[in-house]
Protein backbone atom coordinates (compact mmCIF):
# COMPACT_ATOMS: atom_id res chain seq x y z
CA UNK A 1 0.00 0.00 0.00
CA UNK A 2 2.61 2.32 0.75
CA UNK A 3 4.99 2.91 -2.15
CA UNK A 4 7.95 4.80 -2.26
CA UNK A 5 10.18 5.29 -4.50
CA UNK A 6 13.89 3.89 -3.52
CA UNK A 7 16.26 1.72 -4.88
CA UNK A 8 19.70 -0.14 -3.27
CA UNK A 9 22.87 -0.49 -5.80
CA UNK A 10 25.42 -3.04 -5.22
CA UNK A 11 28.01 -0.68 -7.35
CA UNK A 12 27.46 2.02 -4.69
CA UNK A 13 29.15 -0.01 -1.51
CA UNK A 14 31.20 -2.58 -3.83
CA UNK A 15 34.99 -1.56 -2.69
CA UNK A 16 37.71 -0.79 -4.83
CA UNK A 17 40.42 -3.25 -3.26
CA UNK A 18 41.19 -4.61 -6.35
CA UNK A 19 42.32 -0.80 -7.90
CA UNK A 20 44.33 0.04 -4.32
CA UNK A 21 47.04 -1.96 -6.09
CA UNK A 22 47.48 -0.25 -9.44
CA UNK A 23 49.07 3.24 -9.60
CA UNK A 24 46.38 6.05 -8.33
CA UNK A 25 44.21 8.04 -11.29
CA UNK A 26 44.76 11.26 -12.27
CA UNK A 27 41.97 13.38 -13.40
CA UNK A 28 43.08 16.90 -14.84
CA UNK A 29 40.14 19.37 -15.03
CA UNK A 30 39.63 22.37 -18.17
CA UNK A 31 40.68 24.94 -15.71
CA UNK A 32 43.83 23.09 -15.03
CA UNK A 33 43.22 21.51 -11.74
CA UNK A 34 45.19 18.13 -10.75
CA UNK A 35 43.73 15.11 -8.71
CA UNK A 36 45.04 12.43 -7.74
CA UNK A 37 43.04 9.56 -6.11
CA UNK A 38 40.86 6.81 -8.00
CA UNK A 39 37.72 6.62 -9.93
CA UNK A 40 35.20 5.47 -8.30
CA UNK A 41 32.23 5.49 -11.08
CA UNK A 42 30.32 7.94 -13.68
CA UNK A 43 26.65 8.76 -14.65
CA UNK A 44 24.16 11.05 -15.22
CA UNK A 45 26.57 13.16 -17.00
CA UNK A 46 29.20 13.32 -13.57
CA UNK A 47 32.20 11.68 -12.93
CA UNK A 48 32.91 10.52 -9.08
CA UNK A 49 36.28 10.63 -8.26
CA UNK A 50 37.48 10.17 -4.64
CA UNK A 51 40.95 12.55 -3.87
CA UNK A 52 43.81 11.82 -1.25
CA UNK A 53 43.72 15.26 -0.58
CA UNK A 54 39.98 16.65 -1.14
CA UNK A 55 37.68 13.21 -0.56
CA UNK A 56 34.87 12.41 -2.68
CA UNK A 57 34.33 15.09 -5.07
CA UNK A 58 31.86 15.47 -8.05
CA UNK A 59 32.96 17.05 -11.55
CA UNK A 60 30.69 17.18 -14.95
CA UNK A 61 32.08 14.90 -17.71
CA UNK A 62 31.88 17.55 -19.95
CA UNK A 63 34.61 19.22 -17.32
CA UNK A 64 37.47 16.95 -17.80
CA UNK A 65 40.30 17.66 -19.75
CA UNK A 66 42.11 14.43 -19.19
CA UNK A 67 41.88 11.24 -17.07
CA UNK A 68 44.22 8.10 -17.13
CA UNK A 69 43.16 5.20 -14.40
CA UNK A 70 44.37 1.71 -14.90
CA UNK A 71 41.33 0.29 -12.77
CA UNK A 72 38.96 -2.41 -14.51
CA UNK A 73 35.76 -0.66 -15.48
CA UNK A 74 33.00 -1.10 -17.32
CA UNK A 75 30.94 1.60 -19.73
CA UNK A 76 27.78 1.61 -20.56
CA UNK A 77 26.19 3.62 -23.73
CA UNK A 78 23.40 6.02 -22.87
CA UNK A 79 19.97 4.04 -24.05
CA UNK A 80 21.46 0.40 -23.23
CA UNK A 81 19.69 -1.95 -22.21
CA UNK A 82 21.12 -5.10 -20.01
CA UNK A 83 18.82 -7.98 -19.44
CA UNK A 84 21.29 -10.92 -18.75
CA UNK A 85 24.98 -11.41 -17.59
CA UNK A 86 25.31 -11.78 -21.27
CA UNK A 87 24.47 -8.98 -22.21
CA UNK A 88 26.86 -7.34 -19.49
CA UNK A 89 29.78 -9.25 -20.86
CA UNK A 90 29.55 -7.47 -24.22
CA UNK A 91 29.47 -4.26 -23.22
CA UNK A 92 33.56 -2.44 -23.25
CA UNK A 93 35.26 -3.66 -20.01
CA UNK A 94 38.84 -1.93 -19.05
CA UNK A 95 40.84 0.39 -18.28
CA UNK A 96 39.97 3.98 -19.30
CA UNK A 97 41.19 7.42 -20.42
CA UNK A 98 39.32 10.79 -21.52
CA UNK A 99 40.88 13.20 -23.68
CA UNK A 100 39.32 15.56 -26.42
CA UNK A 101 35.81 15.22 -25.11
CA UNK A 102 36.27 11.40 -26.06
CA UNK A 103 36.42 8.31 -23.23
CA UNK A 104 38.26 5.10 -24.22
CA UNK A 105 38.42 1.74 -23.24
CA UNK A 106 41.63 -0.27 -22.82
CA UNK A 107 40.27 -3.98 -22.62
CA UNK A 108 43.24 -6.76 -21.05
CA UNK A 109 43.21 -8.53 -24.71
CA UNK A 110 41.68 -6.81 -28.05
CA UNK A 111 41.40 -3.22 -29.60
CA UNK A 112 40.69 -0.30 -27.64
CA UNK A 113 37.09 1.40 -28.00
CA UNK A 114 36.26 5.24 -27.83
CA UNK A 115 33.43 7.20 -27.70
CA UNK A 116 32.38 10.44 -27.28
CA UNK A 117 32.06 11.08 -23.47
CA UNK A 118 28.30 12.49 -24.18
CA UNK A 119 27.23 9.25 -25.35
CA UNK A 120 28.57 7.20 -22.14
CA UNK A 121 25.50 6.58 -20.11
CA UNK A 122 27.29 4.89 -16.84
CA UNK A 123 30.85 4.24 -15.95
CA UNK A 124 31.36 1.16 -13.17
CA UNK A 125 33.59 -0.84 -11.23
CA UNK A 126 33.67 -3.93 -13.08
CA UNK A 127 34.09 -6.20 -9.56
CA UNK A 128 30.68 -4.20 -8.60
CA UNK A 129 29.44 -5.48 -12.16
CA UNK A 130 30.04 -9.17 -11.59
CA UNK A 131 29.27 -8.85 -8.26
CA UNK A 132 25.53 -7.75 -8.88
CA UNK A 133 24.98 -10.83 -11.46
CA UNK A 134 25.45 -13.60 -8.42
CA UNK A 135 22.01 -14.98 -7.11
CA UNK A 136 21.44 -13.10 -4.07
CA UNK A 137 20.63 -14.78 -0.62
CA UNK A 138 17.10 -14.38 0.81
CA UNK A 139 18.20 -11.53 3.03
CA UNK A 140 19.96 -9.09 0.28
CA UNK A 141 18.50 -6.30 -1.82
CA UNK A 142 15.39 -5.35 0.43
CA UNK A 143 14.53 -1.73 0.29
CA UNK A 144 11.29 0.23 1.44
CA UNK A 145 9.73 1.56 4.65
CA UNK A 146 7.91 1.55 7.62
CA UNK A 147 5.46 4.40 9.71
CA UNK A 148 3.86 4.82 12.68
CA UNK A 149 1.12 7.81 13.80
CA UNK A 150 -0.60 8.03 17.15
CA UNK A 151 -3.36 10.51 18.37
CA UNK A 152 -5.61 11.16 21.55
CA UNK A 153 -8.61 13.17 22.70
CA UNK A 154 -9.39 13.70 26.51
CA UNK A 155 -13.25 15.64 26.81
CA UNK A 156 -16.55 14.33 26.71
CA UNK A 157 -15.61 11.42 24.44
CA UNK A 158 -12.53 10.20 25.40
CA UNK A 159 -10.35 8.94 21.98
CA UNK A 160 -7.02 7.51 21.42
CA UNK A 161 -5.62 5.49 18.04
CA UNK A 162 -2.29 4.31 16.30
CA UNK A 163 -2.23 3.35 12.92
CA UNK A 164 1.09 1.62 11.36
CA UNK A 165 2.40 0.60 8.11
CA UNK A 166 4.97 -0.59 5.74
CA UNK A 167 6.52 -1.78 2.28
CA UNK A 168 9.37 -3.70 1.50
CA UNK A 169 10.34 -4.80 -2.01
CA UNK A 170 13.08 -6.94 -3.17
CA UNK A 171 14.19 -6.73 -6.85
CA UNK A 172 16.65 -9.60 -8.33
CA UNK A 173 19.04 -8.55 -10.29
CA UNK A 174 19.29 -5.79 -7.35
CA UNK A 175 21.24 -2.54 -9.04
CA UNK A 176 18.53 -0.26 -11.49
CA UNK A 177 21.02 -0.72 -14.27
CA UNK A 178 20.41 -4.29 -14.55
CA UNK A 179 17.38 -5.24 -15.63
CA UNK A 180 14.81 -6.33 -13.13
CA UNK A 181 13.79 -10.59 -13.38
CA UNK A 182 12.44 -11.24 -10.31
CA UNK A 183 10.45 -8.88 -7.52
CA UNK A 184 8.76 -9.66 -4.09
CA UNK A 185 7.26 -7.40 -2.37
CA UNK A 186 5.03 -6.83 0.79
CA UNK A 187 2.90 -4.39 2.45
CA UNK A 188 0.72 -4.01 5.46
CA UNK A 189 -1.25 -1.65 7.56
CA UNK A 190 -3.05 -1.86 10.41
CA UNK A 191 -5.20 0.62 12.87
CA UNK A 192 -6.58 0.07 16.49
CA UNK A 193 -9.26 2.62 18.06
CA UNK A 194 -10.39 3.22 21.42
CA UNK A 195 -13.11 5.39 21.59
CA UNK A 196 -15.35 5.90 25.28
CA UNK A 197 -17.89 8.40 25.46
CA UNK A 198 -19.33 9.49 28.86
CA UNK A 199 -22.30 7.38 30.07
CA UNK A 200 -21.88 4.96 26.86
CA UNK A 201 -20.28 1.76 26.49
CA UNK A 202 -16.86 2.33 25.25
CA UNK A 203 -16.02 1.21 21.28
CA UNK A 204 -13.06 -0.59 19.91
CA UNK A 205 -12.16 -0.64 16.12
CA UNK A 206 -9.59 -2.53 14.74
CA UNK A 207 -8.80 -2.70 11.43
CA UNK A 208 -5.67 -4.68 9.28
CA UNK A 209 -4.52 -5.46 5.55
CA UNK A 210 -1.33 -7.37 4.21
CA UNK A 211 -0.30 -8.15 0.79
CA UNK A 212 2.11 -10.45 -0.67
CA UNK A 213 2.84 -10.57 -4.23
CA UNK A 214 5.70 -12.22 -6.64
CA UNK A 215 6.50 -10.94 -9.91
CA UNK A 216 8.31 -12.20 -12.87
CA UNK A 217 9.21 -10.36 -15.94
CA UNK A 218 9.77 -11.34 -19.36
CA UNK A 219 13.14 -10.17 -20.77
CA UNK A 220 13.26 -6.80 -22.40
CA UNK A 221 9.08 -6.95 -22.14
CA UNK A 222 6.77 -4.39 -20.09
CA UNK A 223 4.77 -7.66 -19.46
CA UNK A 224 5.24 -9.19 -16.28
CA UNK A 225 3.62 -12.50 -14.01
CA UNK A 226 1.82 -11.90 -10.88
CA UNK A 227 0.76 -13.99 -7.86
CA UNK A 228 0.24 -13.29 -4.27
CA UNK A 229 -2.02 -13.34 -1.51
CA UNK A 230 -4.28 -10.99 0.71
CA UNK A 231 -5.51 -10.91 3.73
CA UNK A 232 -8.01 -7.87 5.07
CA UNK A 233 -9.81 -7.51 8.36
CA UNK A 234 -12.11 -4.53 9.05
CA UNK A 235 -14.34 -4.67 12.17
CA UNK A 236 -16.15 -1.40 11.24
CA UNK A 237 -17.62 -3.94 8.40
CA UNK A 238 -17.75 -6.77 10.38
CA UNK A 239 -15.30 -8.21 8.16
CA UNK A 240 -13.54 -11.59 10.29
CA UNK A 241 -11.33 -12.37 7.64
CA UNK A 242 -11.03 -11.73 3.82
CA UNK A 243 -8.52 -14.16 2.48
CA UNK A 244 -7.59 -13.90 -1.39
CA UNK A 245 -4.80 -15.51 -3.16
CA UNK A 246 -4.31 -15.60 -7.33
CA UNK A 247 -2.20 -14.50 -9.96
CA UNK A 248 -2.36 -13.00 -13.06
CA UNK A 249 -0.67 -10.95 -15.59
CA UNK A 250 0.34 -7.05 -15.88
CA UNK A 251 1.55 -3.91 -17.89
CA UNK A 252 4.09 -1.33 -17.24
CA UNK A 253 2.86 1.70 -19.53
CA UNK A 254 5.56 3.78 -18.25
CA UNK A 255 8.54 2.85 -15.57
CA UNK A 256 10.46 6.10 -13.99
CA UNK A 257 11.59 9.17 -15.70
CA UNK A 258 8.97 12.52 -15.59
CA UNK A 259 6.02 10.26 -16.55
CA UNK A 260 6.61 8.16 -13.44
CA UNK A 261 5.20 4.40 -12.37
CA UNK A 262 2.07 3.42 -14.32
CA UNK A 263 1.29 -0.25 -14.63
CA UNK A 264 -2.33 -2.14 -15.02
CA UNK A 265 -2.72 -5.64 -14.24
CA UNK A 266 -5.77 -8.47 -14.47
CA UNK A 267 -6.35 -12.01 -13.33
CA UNK A 268 -8.02 -14.70 -11.82
CA UNK A 269 -8.38 -15.66 -8.08
CA UNK A 270 -9.91 -17.67 -4.85
CA UNK A 271 -11.73 -15.71 -1.87
CA UNK A 272 -12.97 -16.78 1.28
CA UNK A 273 -15.11 -14.42 3.28
CA UNK A 274 -15.73 -14.79 7.11
CA UNK A 275 -17.80 -12.21 8.75
CA UNK A 276 -19.04 -12.55 12.50
CA UNK A 277 -22.71 -13.72 11.23
CA UNK A 278 -21.41 -17.25 10.36
CA UNK A 279 -24.31 -17.79 7.88
CA UNK A 280 -22.74 -14.69 5.37
CA UNK A 281 -19.24 -16.74 4.83
CA UNK A 282 -18.76 -17.38 1.16
CA UNK A 283 -16.03 -19.38 -1.06
CA UNK A 284 -15.90 -17.36 -4.16
CA UNK A 285 -14.04 -17.35 -7.74
CA UNK A 286 -13.83 -14.13 -9.59
CA UNK A 287 -11.62 -11.97 -11.10
CA UNK A 288 -9.62 -9.11 -9.90
CA UNK A 289 -8.85 -5.95 -11.93
CA UNK A 290 -6.15 -3.04 -10.58
CA UNK A 291 -3.50 -0.10 -11.64
CA UNK A 292 -0.90 1.90 -9.73
CA UNK A 293 1.35 4.75 -10.48
CA UNK A 294 3.80 6.08 -8.28
CA UNK A 295 6.03 9.57 -9.35
CA UNK A 296 8.65 10.79 -7.63
CA UNK A 297 9.08 14.54 -7.60
CA UNK A 298 12.38 16.96 -6.86
CA UNK A 299 13.54 16.26 -3.58
CA UNK A 300 12.67 12.84 -3.10
CA UNK A 301 8.62 13.45 -2.74
CA UNK A 302 7.00 10.18 -3.82
CA UNK A 303 3.18 10.43 -4.77
CA UNK A 304 1.71 6.76 -4.89
CA UNK A 305 -1.87 5.44 -5.45
CA UNK A 306 -3.32 2.37 -6.57
CA UNK A 307 -7.16 0.49 -6.70
CA UNK A 308 -8.34 -2.25 -7.94
CA UNK A 309 -11.44 -4.33 -7.63
CA UNK A 310 -12.62 -8.29 -7.36
CA UNK A 311 -15.94 -9.42 -8.58
CA UNK A 312 -17.37 -13.09 -8.04
CA UNK A 313 -18.27 -15.37 -10.62
CA UNK A 314 -20.38 -17.72 -8.28
CA UNK A 315 -22.11 -15.42 -6.11
CA UNK A 316 -22.35 -11.84 -8.06
CA UNK A 317 -23.20 -9.67 -4.83
CA UNK A 318 -20.14 -10.29 -3.97
CA UNK A 319 -17.46 -8.05 -4.91
CA UNK A 320 -14.45 -6.05 -3.24
CA UNK A 321 -12.92 -2.74 -4.34
CA UNK A 322 -10.57 -0.26 -2.58
CA UNK A 323 -7.90 1.93 -3.39
CA UNK A 324 -5.34 4.16 -1.25
CA UNK A 325 -3.29 7.34 -2.07
CA UNK A 326 -0.13 8.26 0.14
CA UNK A 327 2.22 11.27 0.17
CA UNK A 328 5.42 10.88 1.20
CA UNK A 329 7.92 13.98 2.14
CA UNK A 330 11.46 12.84 3.11
CA UNK A 331 13.15 15.30 6.42
CA UNK A 332 16.27 13.45 6.66
CA UNK A 333 17.71 10.86 4.29
CA UNK A 334 15.77 7.89 6.50
CA UNK A 335 12.99 9.78 8.16
CA UNK A 336 10.41 11.26 6.43
CA UNK A 337 6.13 12.50 6.68
CA UNK A 338 3.72 10.02 5.57
CA UNK A 339 0.29 11.23 4.28
CA UNK A 340 -2.38 8.66 3.20
CA UNK A 341 -6.34 8.04 2.63
CA UNK A 342 -7.55 4.38 2.35
CA UNK A 343 -10.81 2.99 0.71
CA UNK A 344 -11.86 -0.30 1.15
CA UNK A 345 -15.83 -1.27 -0.12
CA UNK A 346 -17.35 -4.54 0.48
CA UNK A 347 -20.89 -4.81 -1.57
CA UNK A 348 -22.41 -7.73 0.74
CA UNK A 349 -22.14 -6.63 4.72
CA UNK A 350 -23.44 -7.97 7.80
CA UNK A 351 -26.89 -6.07 8.09
CA UNK A 352 -26.63 -2.72 9.55
CA UNK A 353 -23.09 -2.42 8.43
CA UNK A 354 -22.03 0.72 5.87
CA UNK A 355 -20.70 -0.90 2.93
CA UNK A 356 -17.62 1.29 2.50
CA UNK A 357 -14.72 2.49 5.09
CA UNK A 358 -12.53 5.27 4.67
CA UNK A 359 -9.47 5.94 6.79
CA UNK A 360 -7.36 9.03 6.80
CA UNK A 361 -3.56 8.98 8.40
CA UNK A 362 -0.39 11.13 9.01
CA UNK A 363 2.41 9.68 10.76
CA UNK A 364 6.66 9.41 10.35
CA UNK A 365 8.78 6.91 8.12
CA UNK A 366 11.60 5.31 8.47
CA UNK A 367 13.19 4.29 5.12
CA UNK A 368 15.19 0.95 4.70
CA UNK A 369 18.03 0.52 2.05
Amino acid sequence: MFVIAAAFCAAASFPVNAQDKTAPDVLVLVDGERLVGKLQSAGGGNLVFRSNLAGEVTVKLSDVQELKSEGKFVVFAKGAEVHSAADAQKLPTGSISVADKKLEVKPETGQSQSMPVDTVGKVMNAGAVAAAQKPASLFTNWHGMTNIGMAMQAATTDQRSINTGGFFSKDYPGPGWLSTRDRTTIDFFAMAMYIHKRFDDPARVFLYQANFVQEHYFEGKKTFLFAGASFEHNSTQGLELLQAYGGGVGYKFSEGGKHGDFEVRGGLGYMHQSFKYSPLDHNLIGSRFGQAYTKTFANGIVFSEQAGIRPAWNYSKAFFAGGNMSLTIPVTHHIGFTATETESFVNNPPPYRRKNSFQSTVGINIRFR
